[in-house]
């Protein structure tokens, strides 16, 4: 459950349906996943830079449809993590140069880290 809000940036007019609770009404790691992939590919700036995790990250999804299709609360680091990434970045931050490639990427590298350490342990404690 969380309280629907609009949020809009009073510079742009830009806005969006906010849920509280930050997961915007998705919350599976799928669709975490690609709001991450989002905001990295964002920092980085580069389609071409990018493209290359994506491409990792999208496989693992795909490879994995049980993990990918789960509930973030299936796996609480998984949760934790993002949550952090996704919510605990200031938002309003103006990003430039080479600092944003480097946070971008690192968001992505982590990703994949990430799911593969959910694949692992789906081979290793099945649930």
């Amino acid at each position: 459950m969380g309280i629907g809000y609009v949020a809009v940036d009073l510079k742009t007019g830009d806005g969006a349906y906010m849920i509280s609770g930050g997961f915007n009404g998705g919350d599976t790691v799928r669709e975490v996943s690609e709001e991450l992939m989002e905001l990295g590919e964002a920092l980085i700036g580069k389609e071409e830079v990018s493209f290359i995790y994506k491409n990792t990250i999208n496989y693992l999804l795909n490879r994995n449809p049980d993990i990918s299709e789960s509930m973030l609360e299936d796996y609480p680091e998984f949760k934790e993590w993002t949550e952090r990434i996704l919510f605990m970045i200031d938002k309003d931050a103006e990003y430039g140069g080479l600092i944003s490639v480097i946070i971008g990427q690192q968001i992505m590298y982590n990703l994949q880290i990430m799911l593969i350490g959910l694949e692992i342990d789906k081979i290793y404690k099945p649930y």
